[in-house]
């Protein structure tokens, strides 16, 4: 019985230092933009090339990629919400103040009992913001897996 609490307990305390990083990542980044954003009024840029991402899906039994192309400023929330309705894949989706977490995919949800949750990774990467603050970048692999933390 511990043993399960001591999971839960480190699970639940990752998963809020990965929450707690991102907010302080988006917050630096608004900054950021910010002052971006006033030395780019004078520029115009246009951008409508797609970009090439591919999504994967490894839900511990199977893992399944999608191909996608999307526009500039997509985010990994919106591809997976593509991929959701060209794909026939149901998302079960909370949202939060901080944003949206996807916590179940085709029936695949959070599992307490042993410490398993769907985490988000960028090119194999463990992502430090939110799906609906990271836009795509072309060629970028979008990885959402079922794992204990």
């Amino acid at each position: 019985m511990n043993k399960n609490v001591s999971k839960i307990i480190m699970g639940v305390a990752i998963l809020v230092v990965i929450i707690i990083v991102g907010m302080l990542v988006k917050n630096n980044n608004e900054e950021d933009n910010t002052n971006n954003n006033t030395n780019a009024v004078s520029e115009t840029v246009e951008d409508t090339s797609d970009l090439s991402v591919s999504a994967i899906i490894d839900n511990g039994d199977t893992t399944t990629s999608y191909d996608k192309k999307v526009s500039s400023g997509t985010t990994a929330l919106e591809l997976m919400n593509l991929i959701s309705t060209d794909d026939g894949i149901v998302l079960g989706t909370t949202e939060y103040d901080f944003g949206t977490i996807i916590d179940s995919i085709d029936g695949v949800g959070d599992d307490t009992e042993d410490g398993k949750y769907w985490s988000f990774y960028v090119n194999d990467e463990l992502s430090v913001v939110g799906m609906g603050d990271y836009p795509v970048n072309d060629n970028d692999s979008i990885l959402m897996k079922y794992q204990a933390l």
